[in-house]
């Protein structure tokens, strides 16, 4: 007896007519819904959330009800895929079976044209339309669309895979135009096919079947290749269609523009302008197969008069041999209309023949691609720049490949490396199309070495040479080849200017490439027309940065160039308060030199205004090495003139706040005394103020109240002295902070809104930012609500325009405190994941242990209160590491209300009861605890712990919540 043979794995058709192959009996998908949530995870072939399909299959019913639905409906679809096809993951379900679907989609992804067209097989889920819910429609139509467009390139593949073979070639264009019966890239072929067979009659008779469906159904004109062909037909003449292009990537905001150009009578001569790589070609190849063009490449001709020769060729024509080559070539062509492409014109002197070509022929149309324009009277142009980018923060493989850098990318790499995922590497594609920008051919190359090497290796050698920019197969063009030809044709002044250019930084204004680079105008025109130099509306110069790293490598007199520049910088940005924004790629190459020779004057000039950025963007490790290299330079430096002091106070105090805004609280005190030794010595009263301001800010953080005070004294003084009204007001406000931690919040109150005033007065409140969170807090701590929202939503928007991103922590953290005390948990709720995150991407460590106790309190009200322990420990750690007391006493507290909301409200008293004894526990504080119980219910704390009791016996309780 045999034994019973073992039964195909599930198979689904889902291209056309669906059906489910099971357990050797074939099902058709039908409208019932088991059905269609097979149809629809058999499409996705990844794991879907529940709520997903839900919301997909059951739109517009209660959340709980479409889920109860779901999954009496996933049932179903066991019993008809079988009870093990389902896979489930908590709220994922995934079912990967074979399909027509993936098979089809893997051969397009593996550019396998044929198999590709046999197995497309109809549109998606064909005849289901009626059973979809509108949601679930939206997706349908969408996918659909972007099937068909798969399906129609695997044909155009096909098609040029196919040239010499007529008979396929025709049945493969009946079959897209049966698809698509508007297809003139179809339609072209089955008319050269039928003239290639003899059959110039069918040929003909196609034609016009396609002339009249468009122009009495549609209301059509047939497109230019089209009428190209009809021309030749109804002549008796041979024409081919334009070469098919490989595929192209992206280009379609481009290839709209060519468009409205050519349409408008008034452009004949377009030229389309970029630097080398940027694809120029591969774009002008798929011009001319949509325009029905005639493609000419003029790479390999020598002279304009074998270019002339070309084009009558190309075109069919037999020009009078006795006539010169330009002037027979224009008598053959007349006055037809005919549009012609010229490819890589910028090696052939041919303006002046094409201008008198296109003064004797009306018809004539040309597209050009060049790196340089022809400068022809009427000459439109059109520069090239690379390819659109993704974020840098993108991961998602779906949204990845709508963009066009790293769809060219995944095109080039599948092939060659099967293993490749772009899930699974994304975050470095995304660097790497970022370091390219976006440069179609050094895209393809790098892809190209993806069979050798992970990307994270491909962008780390890249990084350091640029040997992976060479072509790697005889003949396979490369960047820098490309680079070095441009070059050549240089004339010497643009190419020490190119060369002095790639040195420095993008953008340069037109005064820094004055005085740093001494390249006059007609020198960057000349570069900018030739595409090695871009210039943007507001006159400033920017180089590719494969053109930079080529060009520098060939840069004489460096260090001269690289001198001026730090001058020119420290003189323009030095010592003001001016947002950085594009500059400051330049003031860090300008402080980089001057750390290098030790030049105080520019460390000195630099010092405040990148301290001052930094601080503002929350960019504390950036500043961190860089100031610590300053202070070490400075400090072999011979001689202590007041200038030096001056520079090294300043390096010194730079050095501080980065180490402050780390959390590095000791190292920032050591670094600001030594400040302000310096500033006393040498009677630098600006600086001790600013010294003294820092030092007052990290005492307080630690609750060490009187010293913050006699620091904040001395900044006022100091400040008086400098006759500097701003450090006054910023004095006089961190005494009001004082005052507060004291409970004398009516002295606190006044300091504020004096300096307030005094800031609105002189417009420069986005500067002082810190202000409006104090008075925000002070007014919510005095129960005043209502003023305190808007005080502390202005800031953020002021925060937010003006780039100010240290200051969102702070201000969405207070934002949450007025919400929380006005019983408004969810805007409380989501703000405080606002504050965190912000906290953690820009944040000093205080603040964002501040956001986190606001957040457990909020998570530990919704039941959360594991996560709510979460946050207090990680919220004990930071204070610990800044042996910032008063936080730690804070979390204490918190840590006492949330064991007090999971139950354990014996422990939860005790804890918040040790937390109102302790000295660094400031009177708002009691107030914001007492508040904190009345909202949950409870009492204060009868017996206050005393402050002798062990904190650590308390804070171990908190590991261990109650039921």
């Amino acid at each position: 007896m045999k034994a019973d043979l073992p039964l195909p794995p599930p198979a689904v058709r889902l291209l056309g007519v669906p059906s489910l192959a099971a357990g050797g009996v074939s099902t058709p998908l039908t409208a019932d819904r088991a059905h269609l949530l097979l149809a629809l995870l058999a499409c996705r072939r990844d794991w879907v959330r529940r709520d997903e399909l839900a919301d997909l299959l059951y739109p517009g019913r209660d959340i709980e009800r479409a889920r109860s639905n779901l999954r009496k409906l996933i049932h179903l679809a066991r019993k008809v895929a079988g009870d093990d096809a389902l896979e489930q993951q908590a709220d994922l379900l995934r079912w990967q079976p074979d399909s027509d679907l993936a098979r089809f989609e893997r051969a397009c992804d593996q550019r396998e044209a044929a198999d590709a067209v046999a197995l497309y097989g109809g549109p998606l889920l064909q005849g289901s339309d009626s059973h979809w819910p509108v949601a679930a429609q939206d997706w349908l139509d969408a996918e659909r669309q972007r099937l068909q467009s798969r399906w129609h390139a695997a044909c155009l593949q096909r098609l040029g895979e196919l040239a010499g073979a007529p008979e396929t070639q025709l049945d493969l264009a009946h079959q897209m135009l049966r698809h698509d019966p508007l297809d003139d890239v179809a339609l072209q072929a089955l008319v050269t096919a039928e003239q290639a067979l003899g059959r110039p009659e069918a040929a003909r008779r196609a034609m016009a079947e396609y002339a009249h469906r468009i122009g009495a159904e549609w209301k059509l004109e047939p497109s230019a290749a089209v009428q190209r062909i009809d021309r030749a037909l109804r002549e008796g003449v041979t024409a081919q269609p334009a070469p098919l292009a490989p595929r192209l990537i992206g280009r379609r905001l481009e290839r709209q523009r060519v468009n409205e150009r050519l349409q408008d009578p008034a452009c004949r001569l377009l030229t389309l302008l970029g630097p080398p790589g940027v694809g120029k070609s591969v774009f002008a190849r798929q011009l001319a197969q949509e325009q029905g063009a005639v493609f000419v490449e003029l790479e390999a001709l020598d002279g304009a008069e074998a270019v002339a020769v070309a084009m009558a060729t190309a075109l069919g024509l037999k020009p009078d041999g006795r006539r010169p080559r330009w002037a027979g070539l224009a008598e053959a062509l007349g006055p037809r209309d005919v549009l012609v492409v010229l490819d890589n014109a910028e090696a052939i002197p041919i303006a002046e023949p094409l201008a008198g070509l296109l003064a004797a022929c009306a018809g004539l149309r040309v597209l050009v691609t060049s790196r340089a324009p022809l400068d022809l009277a009427g000459e439109w142009r059109l520069p090239l720049d690379g390819l659109p980018l993704p974020d840098l923060d993108e991961r998602d493989p779906e949204v990845l490949r709508a963009n066009d850098a790293v769809a060219l990318f995944e095109q080039r790499a599948r092939p060659l490396a099967p293993g490749f995922q772009l899930a699974a590497e994304a975050a470095d594609v995304v660097r790497l199309v970022h370091e390219v920008e976006g440069l179609p051919l050094a895209i393809e190359l790098l892809a190209g070495w993806r069979r050798l090497m992970p990307v994270s290796n491909i962008l780390s050698e890249f990084n350091a040479s640029l040997e992976l920019l060479e072509g790697t197969s005889p003949g396979e063009r490369s960047v820098r080849s490309a680079f070095e030809q441009s070059w050549r044709r240089l004339v010497p002044a643009a190419q020490q200017a190119l060369a002095g250019l790639a040195l420095l930084p993008s953008p340069c204004d037109r005064e820094m490439v004055r005085q740093v680079v001494q390249a006059p105008l007609p020198v960057l025109a000349y570069l900018t027309d030739r595409s090695m130099l871009r210039a943007d509306e507001q006159g400033r110069f920017t180089l590719h940065p494969l053109i930079r790293r080529c060009a520098a490598a060939l840069a004489e007199g460096a260090e001269g160039v690289l001198e001026r520049h730090a001058r020119h910088v420290a003189q323009t940005l030095g010592r003001s308060e001016v947002q950085l924004g594009a500059q400051l790629p330049h003031a860090l190459a300008a402080w980089d030199w001057a750390v290098a020779q030790a030049d105080a004057a520019v460390l000195d000039a630099l010092a405040t205004t990148l301290d001052a950025h930094l601080c503002r963007r929350g960019r504390w490790h950036d500043g961190l090495s860089r100031a610590a290299a300053a202070c070490s330079a400075l400090a072999g430096r011979q001689g202590v003139g007041r200038d030096d002091a001056r520079a090294r106070a300043r390096c010194h105090l730079f050095l501080a706040h980065m180490e402050h805004g780390s959390g590095r609280f000791d190292e920032a005190l050591s670094h600001a005394d030594a400040a302000a030794a310096l500033a006393r010595q040498h009677d630098l009263a600006g600086l001790q103020g600013e010294c003294a301001d820092l030092q007052g800010r990290i005492l307080w953080q630690r609750g060490d109240y009187a010293a913050a005070e006699q620091a904040y004294q001395t900044a006022l003084q100091a400040a008086l002295a400098a006759r500097r009204p701003d450090a006054q007001r910023r004095a006089s406000s961190r005494l009001g902070l004082v005052a507060k931690s004291r409970g004398d919040f009516a002295t606190a109150l006044r300091h504020y809104e004096h300096a307030l005033e005094g800031f609105r007065r002189d417009g420069t409140l986005a500067d002082n930012l810190y202000l409006p969170v104090n008075l925000g807090n002070l007014l919510r701590v005095l129960g005043r609500l209502d003023e305190a929202l808007p005080v502390l939503q202005e800031a953020l928007d002021l925060a937010r325009a003006s780039g100010t991103d240290s200051m969102l922590p702070f201000l969405l953290t207070n934002l949450v405190l007025v919400h929380e005390q006005a019983g408004r948990l969810a805007p409380a709720a989501e703000l405080a994941e606002q504050a965190c995150e912000t906290s953690r991407q820009f944040g000093e460590p205080i603040i964002e242990g501040a956001a986190r106790l606001a957040r457990a309190r909020i998570r530990a009200r919704r039941t959360q209160s594991l996560a709510a322990l979460d946050d207090v420990h990680a919220t004990l750690a930071i204070a610990d590491r800044l042996h910032a007391v008063p936080l730690r006493v804070q979390a204490i507290s918190t840590g006492g209300l949330v064991l007090a909301a999971c139950g354990d409200t014996a422990a939860g008293l005790d804890l918040v009861g040790w937390a109102m004894a302790q000295a660094e526990f400031a009177p708002s504080e009691h107030d914001d605890a007492r508040r904190h119980l009345r909202a949950m219910g409870l009492p204060d704390p009868a017996h206050p712990i005393q402050p002798t009791t062990p904190a650590r016996a308390l804070m171990a309780r908190l590991a261990q919540p109650g039921p």
